[in-house]
C-alpha cells in the first residue's frame, strides 16, 4: 500500500519511478554522509546533481544506495574525486546523525538552514514551514 502511494505521488508530479527494479530496501546511511560531505566540499550545482542523480539511482535504475562504490561512482560522476568522500562512506550500517545537536530521521527538511523539520508529514506541514521561513526572511514575521 505504502508502494502504491509513493508511485502516485510520484506520477502526481510528473516523476514516474520504477520500485519493481529495487531488490532491497538499503541502509542509506552512508548516501546522507555523502550528501553532507558534498554539500561541505562541492557547490549548489553540484549538490543538486548529487540528489538528482541518488534519486534517479535508486528510483530509475534499481541502484544500491547502500553500496559504498555505487555511491562513489555516483560522487565521481559529480565532478568529485574518490578520496575526497570516501572516507565518510563507512559501511557499517552506523546511524546517519546529521548536524550535532539535530534530531535523526528520515525523511529531514531543513528550510533556510534554520527550520528542521524531521519525519514523513503531509505537504501541508513542509508547505506552512516553508511560508514561515519565507516570512522570517522578508521580515514580514517575527521570529518565535
Amino acid at each position: 500500500m505504502r508502494q502504491a502511494q509513493v508511485q502516485q505521488a510520484a506520477m502526481a508530479v510528473g516523476e514516474p519511478i520504477d520500485l519493481s527494479r529495487i531488490a532491497t530496501m538499503p541502509n542509506t546511511a552512508d548516501a546522507h554522509r555523502l550528501l553532507e560531505r558534498v554539500s561541505v566540499l562541492g557547490n549548489t550545482l553540484q549538490r543538486d546533481a548529487l540528489v538528482e542523480r541518488l534519486f534517479a539511482a535508486y528510483f530509475h535504475h534499481g541502484e544500491d544506495l547502500g553500496c559504498r562504490e555505487t555511491l562513489i561512482a555516483i560522487a565521481q560522476s559529480c565532478g568529485f574525486d574518490a578520496g575526497s568522500v570516501a572516507d565518510c562512506l563507512y559501511g557499517d550500517g552506523r546511524p546517519f546523525m546529521g548536524n550535532p545537536g539535530a534530531t535523526g530521521g528520515v525523511p529531514c527538511f531543513q528550510f533556510d538552514r534554520r527550520v528542521t523539520v524531521v519525519g514523513a508529514h503531509p505537504a501541508e506541514s513542509l508547505f506552512g514551514a516553508m511560508y514561515e521561513v519565507l516570512l522570517e526572511s522578508t521580515g514580514e514575521r517575527q521570529p518565535s
